[in-house]
């Protein structure tokens, strides 16, 4: 277990400053949380075709949070936020938060 543990950190401190993207769930268990299906939305809604270049990103440095519940039960809670803006090859631009 606390191999897991100590993953399950890891992969939260990665994902707090940005190089992962996704969710940890400390019990063990990684999620990792992709939704964006890497094409232009507006593109894609008009059944145009393009490269998507990412422009940059932006993180927020907030500190983290972890404690024991009553039941030992350890939790982690982390604020930060991770905005990427995006261009694509027709002119479109657009950004997505996790």
């Amino acid at each position: 277990m606390k191999k897991y543990l100590c993953l399950a950190v890891i992969l939260a401190i990665l994902i707090g400053i940005g190089i992962v993207r996704g969710e940890v769930n400390l019990l063990g268990r990684i999620l990792i949380i992709d939704t964006w299906d890497h094409l232009c939305p507006v593109c894609k809604e008009h059944g145009l075709k393009s490269r998507v270049y990412e422009v940059g990103c932006m993180s927020t440095l907030l500190a983290t949070h972890t404690w024991y519940d009553e039941e030992g039960r350890f939790h982690y809670e982390n604020p930060n936020r991770t905005t990427c803006n995006y261009t694509c090859s027709n002119g479109h631009h657009f950004s997505q938060s996790f």
